[in-house]
C-alpha cells in the first residue's frame, strides 16, 4: 500500500511538474532575418529566398509579413505566415520577386509563452 502510494505521489509531482511553465522566462525570442538582406536591391525577375530564424525556449507564436509601398502608400501584403509553434522555428520560402517596382519591408514578430516579444523588420527594393 505504501509503495501505491508512494508511486501516486511520484508521478503527480512529476505531471505537475512538466506541466508548470517556465515563469522565470524573461528572455523574448530571438529573431533573424536571413534573406532577403537589408537595403539590399533585387529585380523584378529574381527569385528571392525568405529566410527567416525564430528561436526561443517556449515560443507560442510566430508571424512574417512583406509589405510593399507605392509612392509612400501601403498597396497591399504580398506574403503572410502565421504560426503557432513550441520550437526553433527555420522558415525558408521561395518566391519570385513581385513584379511592382517599389519599396518593401519584411517583418518578423514571435512571442513566447510568456509574453516576451520580438519584432524585427528591415526594408529591401525591387526594381
Amino acid at each position: 500500500m505504501k509503495s501505491i502510494f508512494f508511486s501516486v505521489f511520484l508521478l503527480s509531482i512529476v505531471f505537475f511538474g512538466a506541466c508548470k511553465k517556465a515563469t522565470d522566462d524573461i528572455a523574448s525570442p530571438v529573431v533573424t532575418i536571413l534573406s532577403p538582406l537589408q537595403d539590399t536591391q533585387h529585380s523584378s525577375a529574381d527569385s528571392l529566398l525568405l529566410h527567416v530564424v525564430v528561436e526561443d525556449e517556449d515560443l507560442h507564436d510566430y508571424r512574417v509579413t512583406v509589405r510593399y509601398y507605392v509612392d509612400g502608400e501601403l498597396c497591399c501584403t504580398s506574403f503572410d505566415i502565421k504560426r503557432h509553434d513550441h520550437e526553433k522555428v527555420v522558415e525558408y520560402r521561395r518566391m519570385l520577386a513581385p513584379q511592382t517596382v517599389g519599396q518593401y519591408n519584411m517583418a518578423v514578430y514571435a512571442v513566447d509563452h510568456n509574453g516576451n516579444e520580438t519584432t524585427v523588420a528591415h526594408n529591401y527594393e525591387v526594381k
